[in-house]
């Protein structure tokens, strides 16, 4: 698998104390100078997209198909499972938490149709 790491840039609101005007600037997030009282809103989604770093790791899931199909055309398929990601590095995805290299989840997959 191959993991995608953008940074976050946000909206951020300064006062100028000269005009007494209240304007907002883009930076990229940093924990210990952005917070609640300074964040006005997120900057565009595609700010950041020349910085995308690359974290190579390993995809594995494991899953049990249920086929309830009643007829040779029906296709009629549940599939429960789990799935682990885990990349060289610790990804960084929230602020204030612990960074992790390794991702568990748990899926249902229902797969209906005909066949041809």
């Amino acid at each position: 698998g191959l993991g995608l790491l953008q940074p976050v840039y946000l909206n951020i609101v300064v006062d100028d104390l000269m005009t007494q005007k209240i304007d907002t600037k883009v930076e990229k997030y940093a924990v210990n100078i952005h917070n609640r009282n300074n964040i006005y809103d997120n900057a565009s989604f595609f700010r950041g997209v020349d910085e995308i770093k690359f974290r190579p790791g390993i995809t594995c899931d494991l899953g049990l198909n249920f086929d309830f199909a009643k007829g040779r055309k029906n296709i009629s398929i549940l599939e429960c499972g789990v799935q682990a990601d885990y990349f060289a590095q610790p990804v960084y995805i929230m602020a204030n938490t612990r960074n992790n290299a390794l991702f568990l989840n748990l899926y249902i997959k229902f797969i209906f149709g005909k066949r041809s």
